[in-house]
């Protein structure tokens, strides 16, 4: 039981610094404004406001789209991938279905001009 316990309590300790990384000091530099305008309900709590970015990823300013994304390119993440989760969300509709046809060019705008293109 109490090895049980151990390892419970390891978990819990361990587990807010697995998955997502911390904003570099650019990102959180470049996104403030709209973290204040798009999720200052949550700003203090940072997986529901990680969360809200997220879906406000189309919304946010060109140099927020900007700072993330040469984050995620050091981090391996490439645009592509970026680019075709934000146009797959854009026009996600009712009923689960998204428009497919849209999707296609909507990323090859985004990997032309950036995810403010979107």
């Amino acid at each position: 039981m109490k090895k049980i316990f151990i390892v419970c309590l390891f978990v819990v300790l361990i587990k807010p610094s697995v998955g997502d990384t911390a904003p570099s000091a650019a990102v959180r530099t470049a996104c403030l404004d709209d973290a204040k305008k798009f999720c200052s309900a949550v700003l203090h709590d940072d997986e529901a406001r990680r969360a809200c970015m997220k879906n406000h990823a189309a919304e946010l300013s060109a140099g927020c789209q900007d700072a993330v994304s040469a984050e995620r390119r050091a981090a391996g993440k490439g645009d592509l991938e970026m680019c075709r989760n934000l146009a797959r969300d854009k026009y996600y509709i009712d009923g689960g279905r998204r428009l497919n046809d849209a999707i296609g060019p909507a990323v090859v705008r985004c990997m032309k001009n950036g995810p403010s293109a979107l």
